[in-house]
């Protein structure tokens, strides 16, 4: 029964690792490969100047969904006075009495 738990344990291991063992070994990388990592990390003004404007069309977008819902919130307002509206004209009439 022992040996049966030992044996899962490795197999959930082999299989939470996918055959790689912890002991990684550190690889070289060439001269390019490091130069990129460096210039992401220098480079803080381009990413400080991306989130700006990602920043500025975030606010335009919400600008737009704010006009949008005044839009449609005036237009509920009307089509509700309209229905109240028809709602009086129709409420003493009976069935027969409309024109289709």
């Amino acid at each position: 029964m022992r040996k049966f738990c030992l044996e899962g344990k490795k197999t959930e291991k082999k299989t939470l690792f996918q055959g790689e063992t912890s002991d990684a070994k550190p690889r070289l990388r060439t001269v390019e490969e490091i130069k990129a990592e460096y210039r992401k990390a220098v480079d803080g003004s381009g990413a400080a100047a991306h989130a700006r404007d990602n920043l500025v069309e975030r606010g335009e977008k919400l600008e737009r969904i704010g006009q949008q819902s005044e839009e449609l919130q005036s237009g509920a307002e009307s089509f509700a006075l309209m229905a109240q509206e028809l709602a009086k004209r129709t409420e003493k009439r009976k069935w027969w009495q409309f024109r289709w």
